[in-house]
């Protein structure tokens, strides 16, 4: 029987994406988080501000934590479970964490090169986005913020389509918007996230951490 190579490449392309998806969905399964920032843009939480309050409060006091542990932790697997022990503990997490849980999650799952970007409009704007760019032969993202995974033009999108009330699109004819690597390559925390894991390290996560594993990887 012949096969038909068409379509076992696009078979192929999809299985990608599929396991990309599935680990976006993992991580929002392994460590579920309110996002200060997408509760701003519901308008009915004015009334009770309150909840935007406590939820700054907490968000910060993730941060001070992960701060504090990662710059006290003398290995490496010390300061990768500093990103993810303070989400668990606060249950809170915007757009940048979520990258930064997504690039260990991708490791833990087999995925070596990728790095954090920053989702961008023309001339450069900055929607003050953070995802997980994946350099695979067609290159495409994990975005656990939202809950999705996909190729960089059909991503592009999607944000424009499906989840505009999040960012400031400008109305009319959708634009290509570009996933920036260069935005965030001085930032420490992400620069030690590009850094291979140990096998023996990726087995500790996988323990720690397994439902962040994602079946059939």
């Amino acid at each position: 029987m012949q096969i038909n190579k068409t379509n076992l490449n696009f078979t192929s392309r999809n299985a990608v994406i599929r396991k990309a998806d599935d680990i976006a969905r993992q991580v929002n399964i392994a460590l579920p988080r309110v996002s200060q920032t997408i509760v701003r843009d519901f308008k009915h939480i004015d009334e009770h501000r309150y909840i935007k309050i406590k939820l700054n409060d907490k968000t910060r006091q993730m941060r001070n934590l992960k701060n504090s542990r990662f710059y006290n932790a003398t290995h490496p697997i010390q300061k990768l479970i500093a990103f993810l022990s303070p989400i668990q503990e606060r249950k809170v997490g915007n757009c940048g964490e979520s990258a930064q849980v997504a690039a260990i999650a991708a490791q833990m799952n087999g995925i070596k090169d990728f790095t954090i970007a920053g989702l961008e409009g023309k001339n450069g704007y900055n929607h003050g986005h953070a995802v997980l760019l994946v350099n695979d032969k067609k290159p495409y993202i994990i975005d656990p913020w939202l809950g999705f995974a996909d190729y960089l033009d059909n991503a592009s999108q999607k944000y424009q389509k499906d989840y505009s009330q999040h960012f400031d699109f400008k109305k009319g004819k959708l634009e290509k918007l570009i996933f920036e690597p260069e935005r965030y390559k001085h930032d420490e925390y992400n620069r030690f996230l590009k850094k291979p894991i140990s096998e023996e390290d990726l087995e500790t996560l996988r323990k720690l951490y397994p439902q962040l594993v994602v079946k059939g990887k």
